[in-house]
């Protein structure tokens, strides 16, 4: 059982999204068809440091592993702009992040720092630069339309 307070802390975290829109790429940056609803896909890259984040994650959050990862913006540090960026249509549990806090685990050189930097993570935000942001759904995501990478 939570206590008020830490009730609280826990639900300007994690939000009930219905219908919004974000943007999404494929992790393996293969193209998609438009209608095509997206399943969790773990391509293994950081399968260690992975789970290290998610060993420490609050129960009540999704998993990064189990869950599809997404942004509030087509401008994220984590597309790779000579690959297909998608609008998403986006409805579930979601937990806003600072994905720089889980880029510098991937560049620290032992699992304390790993540690660190997860836990730094689950705490949420830090930044409100858009860029920086990505959302951990627990959910249903929906390609809508291709963006073309002119555009960002």
């Amino acid at each position: 059982m939570h206590k008020f307070k830490e009730y609280t802390n826990l639900m300007e975290k994690l939000i009930r999204v219905s219908g919004d829109f974000a943007y999404w790429q494929h992790p393996l940056y293969e193209s998609v068809k438009i209608g095509t609803m997206i399943e969790p896909i773990n391509n293994h890259r950081f399968v260690g440091i992975e789970n290290i984040f998610e060993s420490l994650r609050p129960k009540e959050y999704p998993s990064r592993i189990n869950s599809i990862i997404v942004s509030s913006h087509p401008d994220n540090i984590r597309f790779n702009n000579n690959s297909p960026i998608y609008k998403v249509k986006i409805s579930g549990d979601a937990f806003h992040a600072d994905l720089r806090k889980f880029n510098e685990a991937i560049h620290s050189n032992d699992s304390e720092s790993i540690r660190e930097w997860a836990t730094k993570y689950w705490s949420g935000m830090s930044s409100i630069e858009e860029k920086h942001i990505e959302i951990i759904l627990c959910g249903e995501v929906t390609i809508i339309e291709e963006i073309k990478n002119e555009i960002i």
